[in-house]
């Protein structure tokens, strides 16, 4: 795509990771999933600068209040609570994948779940579960290690689910319930 003729397409990575120097350099730009619509708009017009990851939250692993804040612009807050309703039954069948895969010593099929997990996270806006998941995918976390890390991922999920139980307490119809 950079040999064509100019005005070419621009080129840009999307990723719930942060992307080494070198792999960066081969894009015209560089979003963080989830894409925010202005970001992703300014970054085809070729008026963004480029952004590289913003660095992951410690745990506890509670919903990052950006991706919240972009959901509540395109979506009523029931269909907030069913997506991230959803998203914690997948990724507890995902964390009991991850268990049997480890147990099996089953690395590839581990680090495909673990990469599958991240991705979801990230969209999400759950940082805790993206980033234990990213150490997984790249081999980072000791096998003896991977309850521990299942644990946390479970406790993760929980927070998640008892985030959405208080929002669902603060956000009625005042908060957009009847768009």
């Amino acid at each position: 795509v950079r040999s064509l003729p100019e005005p070419r397409p621009r080129v840009i990575a999307m990723s719930a990771s942060p992307l080494p120097e070198d792999e960066l350099a081969i894009f015209d730009d560089f979003l963080h999933k989830p894409v925010d619509q202005d970001m992703l708009r300014a970054a085809i017009a070729g008026s963004s600068t480029r952004r590289s990851a913003p660095p992951r939250a410690k745990l506890p692993a509670s919903l990052d209040s950006s991706t919240v804040t972009k959901l509540q612009a395109i979506m009523p807050p029931s269909a907030i609570r069913e997506l991230y309703t959803v998203y914690v039954a997948d990724t507890r069948q995902r964390i009991s994948e991850l268990e049997r895969y480890s147990a099996d010593g089953d690395e590839e099929s581990l680090r495909r779940c673990a990469h599958a997990l991240k991705g979801a996270a990230a969209m999400a806006g759950v940082s805790g579960i993206a980033s234990i998941a990213d150490g997984l995918e790249a081999g980072r976390s000791p096998r003896q290690d991977h309850v521990r890390l299942f644990h946390q991922l479970r406790s993760a999920c929980d927070d998640v689910e008892q985030t959405m139980i208080k929002s669902a307490g603060t956000n009625g119809t005042a908060s957009g319930e009847a768009r």
